[in-house]
């Protein structure tokens, strides 16, 4: 379900969760029908909350976590990570974060070791037929036997002078 939000670049759509979208909903539904703002403010002078570093450190601060290091920011660069490590392309994930070029998402994609090894895993289990058709009988059931140790990068012998 797409948000639509105006930003330093203009209207855009932004993709939301479905709860996210419920909350929204919800949240909607307890102001007054002439309160033109998601997040009004009586207190703000225009009438909304413009700026949300005061709650977010609060809340930040509330969950145990330093508000220092944990930043708005933080929760971008978390969720494009972890879209990154669920497996999704980065043209959806640019989509989804609304960055401009694929470098910028790039930026934020991090693989950790487990989600390496698991690329790793999947490589070899595409080539594995290959290579145990080119062994004897006898050398691939050994092999097969044996733990495969993460990164290792086999090279086959040039057969060019």
């Amino acid at each position: 379900m797409p948000l639509v939000l105006f930003g330093k670049a203009g209207a855009r759509e932004q993709p939301i969760t479905g709860g996210l979208a419920e909350q929204l909903r919800e949240h909607v539904a307890t102001l007054p029908k002439e309160c033109q703002w998601l997040f009004s403010s009586k207190r703000a002078k225009a009438g909304h909350l413009a700026d949300i570093d005061g709650p977010f450190s609060r809340a930040v601060a509330a969950a145990g976590l330093d508000p220092k290091t944990i930043v708005r920011h933080t929760l971008r660069h978390t969720a494009i990570t972890h879209l990154v490590q669920a497996g999704i392309d980065l043209p959806t994930v640019q989509r989804i974060s609304g960055h401009k070029t694929l470098a910028m998402v790039a930026r934020y994609a991090h693989a950790n070791g487990a989600h390496v090894q698991a690329a790793m895993s999947a490589l070899e289990r595409r080539y594995r037929p290959a290579v145990e058709e080119q062994r004897e009988p006898a050398e691939a059931e050994a092999t097969s036997q044996k733990a495969v140790k993460p990164f290792i990068v086999l090279r086959r012998a040039s057969t060019h002078g």
